[in-house]
């Protein structure tokens, strides 16, 4: 297996191969793979097979890669993943500025995060759409195409979703549904979900349904052989008027 190290100082890069020792810098990039090339004239390397990229913080993995040192942007293709700070990306293929600690995942892009007092090792939250902008720094993801939110218990679709990581909390817009348990579900046209707390806000044409236990009811007859139990309702989910503003659009993806 070859190693191609890349030393961003300066904003210069410089090559070393096969492997270089030195000493821990958070602008270092280092590329594994088992083939690779590189093309002085167009500043590209390729990387072919169990490919590895490794950052601050990140780890960025592909079965191909290419990367231009001078702008310092990498292509990756055939099934991509992200993983750092208690988060897992993944798509079909992916698109990585480095200079703005950003990436673009396309096709079935799927976030899984751990990250946050909403999260638990048993009920990670996971974000899906069919593109997903991710800055792993800053800790945020804005999923757009096909959104769909799912933690524990509750499910949401949106046309778009930012996924703020260490607030834990989740921006959906366009064609909002929120649904918890069997029978409770909201729709609207913007809403809020804290990840933590597990409120909703919501605004814009909001519609609701919600199943409430009858206290007063009878106690059941006994069941019958073979008879299957009744599957018990949820509580409704809270929902609380919008203090808060959403947050301003995010920038575009190829600036």
């Amino acid at each position: 297996m070859k190693l191609l190290h890349i030393a961003l100082v300066g904003g210069v890069a410089a090559l070393m191969l096969p492997l270089v020792w030195a000493a821990p810098d958070p602008r270092e990039i280092q590329m594994y793979s088992k083939k690779l090339d590189y093309d002085e004239k167009r500043k590209k390397v390729r990387l072919i097979g169990d490919v590895k990229l490794t950052s601050e913080r990140y780890v960025m993995t592909a079965p191909y890669a290419e990367f231009f040192t001078d702008k310092k942007i990498g292509e990756f293709q055939g099934g991509v993943k992200i993983t750092g700070e208690g988060t897992v990306a993944t798509g079909k293929r992916m698109k990585v500025f480095y200079p703005d600690q950003r990436a673009v995942l396309i096709g079935d892009v799927r976030l899984v995060s751990q990250k946050g007092p909403g999260s638990t090792a048993g009920s990670p939250t996971v974000m899906t759409g069919n593109e997903l902008e991710y800055q792993w720094i800053k800790g945020y993801g804005v999923a757009t195409g096909s959104v769909k939110v799912h933690q524990s218990n509750r499910r949401a679709f949106a046309d778009k979703a930012t996924y703020y990581r260490d607030q834990q909390m989740v921006y959906l817009e366009g064609n909002v549904r929120v649904e918890q348990g069997d029978g409770d579900w909201l729709t609207s046209d913007r809403a809020r979900m804290n990840l933590a707390t597990r409120v909703v806000e919501a605004d814009g044409g909001v519609t609701a349904r919600t199943l409430l236990e009858e206290k007063d009811k009878a106690a059941p007859a006994p069941e019958s052989p073979g008879q299957a139990r009744p599957i018990p309702m949820e509580p409704p989910f809270p929902l609380a008027i919008p203090t808060t503003p959403p947050p301003p659009n995010l920038p575009g993806v190829d600036e």
